[in-house]
C-alpha cells in the first residue's frame, strides 16, 4: 500500500507541473517568434542593401 501512495504522490507533483508549462509554451513560442523575424528582417536589409548600391552606380 506504501508504493501505491508514493506513485500517487509523485503522479500528482507531475500533474502540478502541467499549467506551467501551459503559460510558459506560448511566451518561448512568441521569443522565437521575434527572434526569426528579426533575423528574416536583417537578411532582407541585407538584400536590399546590395540591390540599392547596384542601382547606384
Amino acid at each position: 500500500m506504501n508504493d501505491s501512495i508514493m506513485t500517487m504522490e509523485t503522479g500528482f507533483g507531475i500533474i502540478d507541473w502541467i499549467p506551467l508549462l501551459i503559460t510558459m509554451v506560448p511566451f518561448v513560442l512568441v521569443i522565437w517568434f521575434m527572434i526569426t523575424f528579426i533575423n528574416l528582417q536583417k537578411e532582407r536589409n541585407k538584400i536590399l542593401r546590395k540591390i540599392s548600391d547596384k542601382l547606384d552606380k
